[in-house]
């Protein structure tokens, strides 16, 4: 029902449902209810999460699929630009129906819950991160659905892994087609050249690119190179799911 509610409505009654007795009103109104199971009490209960399909380890170093080796035979004949690609999660049913409500249903309640299962990937990883950069929208889509949800996934994850945000140096030059509407063939050039890094602040910096899907890796990869040709030292990917 939350979801449902105006824009400024339910960005109104999220800012305050922490704040004393009306945030216990507004828990009573607008109770949480699990993504998965349905069941009230959390975005996300504890049974729902433990379900989640995990990507089995060890993974590839650089794009994150599960190998035996620490480099995978796709990454040695096509190597990334992007030092590494972590997720803890598959694509599965109930993250695809969370991210989608996320994404396209303007349910912005659900970046935290998201963002949890970041913090728990991140915890888990070899990455070694100074700043949190989001992936950026094009102008014309980040008008079209009123948020970045890359941005406020990366907004949460901030506050959980205590690193700085910089969320207006990677820019988008293009409006490209949606990757997901691409055959795999299709979607590394679909990105080429897309982004641009505005200045130099990430000059030497480890910098965490921050997604909610990865299929192939190519919007990541695409942004590395940006990053990169604007100085950052490092670029890790992490994003909530990735698709098999």
């Amino acid at each position: 029902m939350f979801e449902r509610w105006p824009y400024w409505s339910r960005g109104f009654l999220q800012q305050h449902r922490h704040r004393g007795w009306q945030g216990l009103l507004l828990d009573l109104l607008f109770p949480s209810r699990c993504q998965g199971c349905g069941r009230y009490g959390s975005w996300l209960c504890d049974a729902c999460r433990e379900a989640l399909p995990q990507i089995p380890k060890p993974v590839c170093r650089h794009c994150g699929r599960p190998s035996g080796v620490q480099t995978c035979p796709a990454c040695w004949r096509s190597p990334l630009h992007i030092d590494g690609i972590r997720a803890k999660y598959y694509f599965g049913d109930t993250l695809r129906r969370m991210i989608h409500r996320f994404k396209y249903r303007r349910a912005e309640h659900l970046a935290d819950p998201l963002a949890e299962l970041l913090m728990a990937c991140l915890g888990e990883s070899d990455i070694a991160a100074t700043v949190i950069v989001p992936v950026p929208l094009s102008p014309k889509r980040l008008q079209e659905r009123g948020y970045n949800q890359a941005a406020l996934l990366t907004a949460c994850l901030g506050e959980h892994a205590a690193l700085p945000i910089v969320d207006d140096c990677l820019s988008r030059l293009k409006d490209t087609s949606p990757q997901m509407s691409l055959p795999a063939s299709q979607r590394w050039g679909n990105v080429r050249g897309a982004f641009q890094c505005l200045d130099r602040r990430l000059s030497n910096q480890d910098v965490l690119l921050v997604d909610d899907v990865c299929t192939t890796g190519a919007t990541l990869d695409a942004c590395a190179i940006a990053l990169k040709r604007g100085g950052a030292k490092s670029v890790w990917g992490l994003v909530v799911a990735r698709a098999k």
